[in-house]
Formats: C-alpha cells, structure tokens, sequence
C-alpha cells in the first residue's frame, strides 16, 4: 500500500519537459532578441558578408553621383569657355562700332584714357564717357566736375555699345536722359563736406 501511494505520489517520466537549454531549443532561446544581438550571434564570416552586401549597391550609388558631377564640371567648364570667347568677340565688334562714330578727337582722347567728350543737345553742357556701365558720365562747368550720371539700357550689352547709347541719349536726349539717370551732385558732396569740417573745426 505505501509503494501505491509513493508511486502514485511520484510523477512518471515524462510529465513534465525538459530544461529549456540553448542546445535543446534553440529557438526559445532566440526569441524576443533584438536585431543587435542576433547580429552579435552571426560568424564573422557571415557578418562581414552580409556588410559587403549591403555596401555594394552603396558604393555604386556613390561612384554613379560623382561620374555625374564630374560629366557636368566639364560641361560647365566648356560652357564659360564659349561664352567668353563670345563675350570677347562682341566686346570687340562693339568698340569697332564705337569709334567708327566717334570724331577724330574723340578718338584720340579713347586711345589715351577710354573716355572722350561730348556736349549736351539741349544745355550745351560738357561731359566726359569713360569706359564703363555705372556712374561712368561726368558733367563739368567751367572745368569743374558738378555732377555724375549713370544710365544704361536694360538689356545686357558690351560696354562700348553703352557708351555709344550715353552718347546718343545726351546729343540727341539731353533732358529726357537726365531725367531718367541717376544723379549723383559733387558740388553738393563738397558743400558738405565744407560744412562738417567747420563744425568740427578743422578750418
């Protein structure tokens, strides 16, 4: 009778499972590890793999990118070239079609400085062109520099076909030039310049 109870008391083999051990289950050992630590389990061989893999379509992508910025520098490079030696090109054909409408004189004083004078339509006033595309007109009294004015067209042009186009608009336009430039008064500069140098003492 006490063997019945201790044998029924006694649970039978296989009742209950075995130690959950790595090497029995594996995968109940796996379960629930992050991506880190299941990359820490791989072989090294298997690790540096599957980084070459990942790399490849990388590196292509990069080689790629730089194939193509260096295809567009030269691109761009050739671009600026042309376009300098068609700068240069108009710039001449331009200066040829300055002086062909300059007087004598007039010539000669642009081979001295790149400028010449010229005289008003409408007030007879004295002005000298050098060569340039802002403030480049300077207006003179009796020998003295009064003012400066800057006026162009629009659009982009060599600067010799400016200077032809401030010479034209001030034989041809006076007023209506002068009212659209931009003025800029030395004798006015001066005045006050003059003033502030009194207050300060200075003379």
């Amino acid at each position: 009778m006490p063997d019945q109870i201790n044998s029924r008391m006694q649970p039978s083999i296989g009742t209950f499972p075995a130690p959950m051990h790595t090497s029995i289950y594996p995968s109940y050992f796996n379960v629930g590890l992050g991506a880190q630590h299941n990359q820490q389990m791989l072989m090294p061989q298997e690790q540096m793999r599957s980084q070459q893999c990942l790399a490849q379509p990388q590196q292509e992508y990069f080689r790629a990118a730089l194939e193509a910025l260096r295809q567009q520098q030269i691109e761009y490079s050739m671009y600026m070239e042309r376009a300098q030696k068609t700068t240069e090109a108009a710039e001449k054909c331009a200066e040829i079609l300055l002086l062909k409408c300059l007087t004598q004189d007039q010539q000669t004083q642009y081979w001295q400085d790149r400028s010449f004078i010229v005289f008003g339509g409408d007030t007879g006033t004295q002005y000298r062109i050098r060569r340039g595309s802002a403030f480049n007109i300077k207006a003179f009294r009796n020998e003295i520099h009064i003012f400066s004015l800057c006026g162009r067209p629009k659009i982009t042009l060599p600067v010799a076909d400016i200077m032809l186009a401030q010479k034209f608009a001030l034989e041809l336009e006076e007023k209506q030039f002068l009212r659209l430039a931009n003025r800029h008064n030395i004798i006015q500069q001066n005045e006050m310049m003059n003033f502030v140098r009194k207050i300060a003492g200075w003379i």
